[in-house]
């Protein structure tokens, strides 16, 4: 692809989010606030429970799982950390692998059939298919398998508001 093309193909992209895995949330996010200072934090947590559609591997998850999520914004771009807990999740093979790092980054694409779309031609690009999905109310996120050539995924998804985060556990810091 040329400069011309990729200049127009990213002129109306959006990168919304930027991911860690690691496992200990709460020790992550603190050195964020003081020593990066990126704050404050939304501390969630996803589980069978807040979730629908999962499908990790093209396999639907049926099997109780629970990971911890704390986010931050900076400028227009989310901070997302994760911590596994249990259950199948597609961090912990990450944390086996390559230990404490980035994740993945993520596109939003705000129209859910344009979403749809992107998930597929991207899927077909690489020549991987999609190894997470699933949806949280509104809304729908897809990651897209780069991890061999990148050594993290790219995820896809529509940013829907939600008036409440699937589980919702506090805020860091407190006050």
């Amino acid at each position: 692809m040329n400069r011309q093309k990729l200049t127009e193909r990213n002129r109306d992209r959006e990168l919304g989010q930027i991911c860690y895995v690691t496992d200990d949330y709460m020790r992550t996010i603190k050195f964020m606030t003081e020593k990066l200072e990126i704050g404050p934090w939304k501390l969630l947590a996803i589980s069978n429970e807040s979730a629908n559609n999962i499908q990790l591997d093209g396999e639907s998850v049926t099997e109780p799982f629970r990971s911890y999520i704390a986010i931050a914004n900076v400028g227009g771009m989310e901070i997302e950390v994760i911590q596994p807990g249990f259950g199948p999740n597609p961090y912990s093979k990450y944390l086996q692998e390559r230990g404490c790092g980035l994740h993945h980054i993520k596109f939003k694409v705000a129209d859910n059939d344009l979403l749809k779309k992107e998930v597929d031609y991207l899927a077909k690009l690489v020549g991987k298919g999609v190894q997470y999905s699933g949806e949280y109310g509104l809304d729908r996120h897809y990651y897209i398998d780069t991890y061999d050539q990148l050594g993290s995924y790219v995820e896809l998804g529509n940013f829907a508001d939600m008036p409440v985060p699937p589980e919702p556990l506090g805020f860091y810091p407190e006050e």
